[in-house]
């Protein structure tokens, strides 16, 4: 390249790093080879020197792995030396002649993709540029940032910007192409692609490749970065902050002038106190170690002091001796710490592609919530044996934050036999196993068994009720003495005694409830007991501590707190013997007291924090008692269960929060490895469509896969529901649920991603939305297979119960919940089990013969690991499950209805006739700059809604004759674009009324959104409810809209119409014309009426006027 084809800014480029090599070599002449945005090549004729001029290049190190690792590769250009000059990376390499690369080769291009896998690299920019052709052959040239650890995702799109690059080396629209490459495989210039594919992937099958390790990024920048942002999120300011570090090992230096100190804590009060304490060192993850830290940490904390303690990542380093992370909690909330937040480092990729973090960050505050010592009391039986264990858990982990315990203790009632209203039988060798585990994880701190001694028992009894009595349970065969004795063992100031069957739900972690409990007992010294709240609307007020009437309310003797002092100075408490047995039991008794001496138990508190109680009979059923624990430990809770002590409802009613979102994805798994199923997890959250929900169902795992499940999602709370379930139920069983009763939208596509696969790119969900703008209600895909290539699958939708299912079920199978719904569920149970394997077949066979119009997504969009021998056993049950299939009743062709819901834009296509008038909201725009309660009218649609329109328009049943729309702007790019689509010439009508609500009073219009919500307050207003100094009324509101859509329709004479509006209009339409107030319209969604019916409506509002 000579001076004179320098254009200005590059010859002042050339100039400087001209000038920086010429530091090093001052006697040699240079010319310029090319640059680019990270670097300058020049050439001496001898050697080549890339010069990564670029400050934002920031990697370094890269350069140094370059290096070793590309040493012996024919493909790769070989580096010789790196050079540093004023802080400038360069690289050097042995300079050849070489000629521009302009297609060919294909066999050289092979092993250069054959290469990337075995040097664990993928390239993001190959095009044709960046290959040169040597004396040797072809090489690829470009070292740089752009050169990446090896993912399967990446080396997909990496093999099709090679194929662009082999068969379209001077296209000048290359980059270009290879964009829309990525999110479109059926453009004509990939069409030899997929067998060019699978040459390369059965190159990479076939040879012996031993891959080193990927490239792994120094995320040192990045991991200081988010200390940093975890300190200014929760530290206060002037903090003074000791670092600890392991030998050898560099500080993190966020914080200035922080102490650094290394080795043991042993001098450690030295420096108290502190305010943050970072723990960047090696912990050994068993438990004595790990509690000893803790405790040498929290003794130089300052109240409400910091501490964040960086552990190995034990999802990714998983030892039995070693504690787990719900372990880890529990001691770190022991020793008196909140737990504000739990992160994991940056994620990089390990050999084969999987992605591993090293580390997990717990940052936690040193609560200050009193000085109280309380201890927490569980009341167990040996019928509870079964579940002890994890109840005693959810018991635990739902109190331990913000206080810790001073014990926590198990009690346990000896009685083996006649238990009252017995739900199970009695497991004392397992009962006493759970407790022995529970204490050596520090779960509880002892247990004890109540004495069957009738010498202790009456003495016990004397001293409560001063009464002679052996026997240890009541007239009625209620536990007396057993629980007497707990709260006689107790050490703290306060008891909190449950029964270990309590479900506790808590929606705010750091509300202080024991607190509250503690300032009742306070400020009422004629409280006796204080009642663990229930469940209230969360929007509900505190409820005040009271007890209505003369001590009306009992001690709850499920849940609730003594003064352990003021309980024992009123002893003994009335009672009487009947037969040699107690007539009350020991908290009526505390009541017969109460009405006698003026004292009360309390009721009341924050709906924060509740408790449900789950009568002997939902027991019997134990994965429904267990899955609605659950539920209540996650905080959902269904409008029953308010004002109710005990459990009411059945499982349907607890299967919350109801998903409704356009595409819902189902995600089963059990036992799988952490690294699968981030694999997977980041090929979900990473989607570039955001309008998704996603049902995740943890089965039973046993291998700590859902505490990793809740680490990842809980971000995404809005978005997923988790389930775990607390046994295994199989994949069919957990779909049926998951659709049948967590989603509520008819219309919403159901997608099945499996928990140890993933999507392929960032536009997968993208492709699948344009097939179902264009009408689909179900999609069969092709895949990737890691053991095979590209298959691209046949599907055959008109005979799916010939051979092989007919292909349908092919991933990525997707569908219309709908149509699944109309699915008997006998048709998914074989000899009266559910069907367990090829589980796909049941449901997509089914909805293949129902669908109106099932398509063939022919872009792998899913990469499918198969992890089942395919051995004769696997070819077995493969033909029982088919031959279960055929034998079923085929299911015939769903008859559409007319479109009278809120409906997508596929099946508004679907069933539209002629003559009709489709309402629509807009479709998809730019979000604004933060404005929540006024939006610009200028706001345009995004590159995705504009080709939304133009999909739906191609694929209406009809020609548009005119379409009338808001005059903002989004809106009327919609209607621009579907007319565009639908290749109309007809008119687009601005209709002022259509835009937005009239409102007059916006400060009060946010206030009543902000408290009731936006569906709340529209509700408010169509009931007149609403002064009309906030807003238009709504009934004037509709007669404007009417009367103008009437007057254009008239003036026009047109029949087949679009109504373009926005999501408040098209709601308050459908609610006139049906009565009904849509909860969310999503972009593009609406509905048809008959055009007769909008006159009529006209007519009918003039008579109510």
């Amino acid at each position: 390249m000579s001076d004179s084809t320098i254009g200005p800014s590059e010859k002042v480029r050339f100039d400087t790093t001209l000038s920086l090599i010429k530091q090093q070599y001052p006697d040699s002449y240079f010319r310029l080879l090319g640059s680019g945005h990270e670097s300058v090549i020049l050439t001496d004729n001898r050697f080549t020197y890339k010069i990564f001029d670029n400050p934002d290049f920031k990697y370094k190190s890269l350069l140094q792995d370059f290096k070793i690792r590309f040493a012996n590769s024919k493909r790769f250009l070989c580096i010789l030396d790196i050079l540093d000059i004023d802080g400038i990376p360069i690289l050097k390499y042995e300079y050849e002649d070489s000629t521009e690369y302009t297609g060919g080769h294909e066999e050289e291009i092979i092993d250069f993709l054959v290469e990337c896998k075995k040097y664990g690299v993928v390239c993001w920019d190959v095009k044709p540029r960046n290959f040169r052709i040597f004396k040797n052959g072809l090489r690829f040239i470009d070292y740089g940032w752009d050169i990446k650890p090896y993912n399967f995702k990446d080396f997909v799109f990496m093999v099709q910007r090679t194929y662009l690059s082999l068969r379209y080396p001077t296209a000048t629209n290359f980059k270009e192409l290879a964009h829309e490459a990525l999110t479109n495989w059926e453009l004509h210039e990939l069409d030899g692609f997929p067998n060019f594919f699978n040459k390369v992937y059965e190159r990479v099958l076939n040879t012996q490749i031993v891959c080193e390790y990927p490239i792994k990024y120094d995320h040192k920048k990045e991991y200081r970065s988010m200390i940093g942002d975890l300190l200014n999120k929760f530290a206060m300011g002037n903090e003074r902050t000791i670092e600890h570090i392991s030998p050898g090992t560099e500080p993190l230096d966020i914080v200035p002038n922080s102490i650094n100190m290394t080795g043991p804590l042993d001098n450690l009060s030295n420096y108290a106190p502190v305010n943050v304490f970072i723990s960047n060192c090696v912990i050994d993850l068993k438990k004595d170690q790990l509690v000893d830290y803790i405790t040498s940490v929290k003794k130089c904390l300052v109240p409400n002091g910091l501490f964040i303690l960086i552990l190995p990542d034990q999802f990714y380093s998983y030892s039995i001796e070693e504690l787990q992370l719900h372990d880890i909690r529990t001691l770190i909330t022991k020793a008196g710490f909140s737990i504000l937040s739990e992160d994991e480092s940056p994620y990089y990729t390990e050999i084969y592609g999987n992605f591993k973090t090293d580390t997990l960050i717990l940052t936690n505050r040193l609560a200050q919530t009193g000085n109280e010592r309380i201890s927490l009391i569980i009341k167990a039986c040996y019928q509870d044996g079964a579940n002890l264990e994890r109840q005693v858990q959810h018991i635990v982990s739902q109190c331990k934050q913000p206080r810790s315990f001073l014990e926590t203790i198990i009690v346990i009632d000896p009685k083996k036999d006649h238990f009252l209203r017995q739900f199970d039988e009695p497991s004392i060798d397992k009962t006493y196993r759970v407790l022995e585990n529970l204490k050596m994880r520090s779960v509880i701190d002892n247990y004890y068994t109540a004495p069957d001694n009738t010498e202790q028992i009456r003495k016990i009894n004397q001293r409560w009720f001063n009464l002679e009595c052996s026997n240890s349970h009541s007239i009625q065969n209620i536990p007396i003495t057993p629980q007497i004795y707990a709260f006689e063992l107790a050490r703290g100031d306060y008891i909190l005694q449950a029964d270990c069957d309590v479900m506790i739900g808590r929606r705010d972690r750091e509300h202080d409830f024991i607190g509250d409990m503690i300032s009742a007992l306070k400020n009422n010294p004629d409280a006796i007991s204080v009642s663990f709240n229930i469940a209230h609307d969360p929007d509900s007020k505190v409820n005040d501590y009271t007890s209505p009437g003369n001590g009306e309310y009992k001690p709850e003797v499920r849940f609730c707190l003594f003064d352990k002092d003021r309980l024992f100075k009123l002893r003994p408490f009335p009672n009487e013997l009947i037969d040699g047995r107690l007539r009350l039991s020991w908290y009526q008794s505390i009541y017969e007291f109460q009405k006698r001496n003026g004292f009360v138990s309390l009721r009341g508190g924050d709906p924060r924090s509740f408790y449900v109680h789950p009568p002997n009979e939902y027991k019997r059923y134990e994965f429904t008692w267990l899955s609605i624990r659950e539920r209540i430990g996650s905080g959902n809770i269904p409008d029953i269960q308010f004002e109710n002590f005990d459990l009411v409802g059945i499982y349907e009613d607890w299967c919350l929060p109801k998903r409704e979102e356009p595409y819902i994805f189902i995600i089963c798994g059990r036992n799988i490895t952490p690294a699968k199923f981030y694999r997977c997890w980041q090929s979900l959250k990473n989607q570039s469509r955001p309008y998704w929900g996603a049902i995740i169902i943890d089965d039973a795992s046993t291998n700590g896969l859902p505490d990793y499940i809740g680490l990842l999602v809980k971000p995404y709370a809005s978005k997923v529901t988790f389930i775990k379930n607390p046994s295994r139920k199989g994949v069919l069983q957990n779909i049926y649920d998951a659709i049948k009763n967590y989603c509520s939208n008819p219309y919403s596509v159901i997608i099945i991603l499996d928990a140890d696969d993933m999507l392929i790119g960032n536009s997968a969900l993208n492709t699948i939305h344009r097939h179902y703008i264009a009408g689909a209600d179900m999609t069969s895909g092709s895949t990737i297979r890691m053991d095979k290539g590209y298959y691209d699958y046949k599907p055959d939708f008109a005979h799916p119960r010939n051979h092989r299912g007919g292909d349908v079920w092919m991933h990525i199978r997707t569908f219309r919940k709908y149509l699944f719904d109309r699915i008997a569920q006998d048709d998914f149970i074989n000899n009266g089990k559910w069907v367990d394997k090829f589980t796909e077949l049941t449901y997509m066979v089914p909805i293949a013969e129902m669908a109106s119009n099932p398509h063939h997504i022919k872009v792998p969009l899913y990469l499918w690991e198969p992890t089942q021998a395919r051995n004769k056993l696997h070819y077995k049950m493969n033909r029982e499950t088919n031959d279960f299939i055929t034998s079923r009743k085929p299911y015939n062709k769903v008859i559409k209805p007319s479109i009278t819901a809120i409906s997508p834009p596929g099946e508004i296509i679907n069933s539209l006739q002629p003559g009709q008038l489709i309402f629509i909201r807009h479709a998809e725009r730019v979000r604004s700059d933060g404005r929540k309660d006024i939006i610009s009218d200028d706001v345009p649609l995004t590159n995705d809604g504009a080709i939304d329109c133009k999909t739906f328009g191609k694929h209406l049943p009809i020609k548009l004759d005119l379409i009338i729309t808001s005059p903002a702007l989004r809106a009327v790019q919609t209607a621009e674009n579907i007319r565009a689509g639908n290749g109309s010439d007809c008119k687009i009508i601005p209709l002022e009324s259509l835009r937005r609500l009239k409102i007059f009073n916006y400060k009060e219009w946010r206030r009543l959104k902000n408290k009731k919500g936006w569906h709340g307050t529209i509700q408010e207003w169509v009931a007149g409810k609403i002064s009309d100094k906030v807003i238009y009324p709504y009934d004037s509101t509709i007669i404007e809209i009417i009367k103008s859509l009437n007057i254009e329709m008239d003036k026009h004479h047109s029949q087949n119409i679009l109504v373009v509006s926005h999501n408040h209009v098209i709601d308050l339409l459908y609610y006139y014309y049906f009565n009904y107030l849509a909860k969310n319209v999503f972009h593009l969604n609406g509905f048809v009426i008959d055009r007769n019916e909008i006159l009529s409506g006209h007519d009918k509002l003039e008579v109510d006027q």
